[in-house]
């Protein structure tokens, strides 16, 4: 079975409904799945080793949304902004006391990062 022009979602569906789950194990099927993705998918996908048929299918629809949620304007993702995000102070030995702002930084920063998590949901 081949993805083709289909999108991820549309051949995960192809997929589970071919009867192949019933008749193989978990390893032959994620084998079996990664072989049938469109080149693009599986480049990027690479060599990771998925245990379960459902971690690839979610793999390779993670793939395919980043292609697509990149911005033709040039604008970051969500994912290369919280790259950017500042990071705490590294303590040094002459900046080895403690300093509240280091905690607010880090907790804003978090809270940006769990409303970016909660918005993919």
């Amino acid at each position: 079975m081949k993805q083709g022009d289909s999108s991820v979602g549309e051949y995960n569906t192809l997929f589970l409904k071919s009867g192949l789950h019933g008749k193989h194990g978990e390893e032959t099927l994620v084998i079996m799945y990664r072989e049938g993705l469109r080149e693009d998918i599986r480049s990027e996908i690479g060599s990771r080793v998925f245990s379960t048929i459902d971690d690839i299918m979610q793999a390779a629809l993670d793939v395919e949304e980043g292609s697509a949620s990149s911005d033709t304007n040039g604008s970051p993702t969500e994912f290369e902004e919280s790259e950017n995000r500042p990071k705490k102070k590294a303590r040094t030995e002459h900046n080895n006391k403690y300093d509240p702002e280091d905690e607010e930084e880090e907790d804003e920063a978090d809270e940006e990062q769990d409303d970016a998590d909660n918005a993919s949901d």
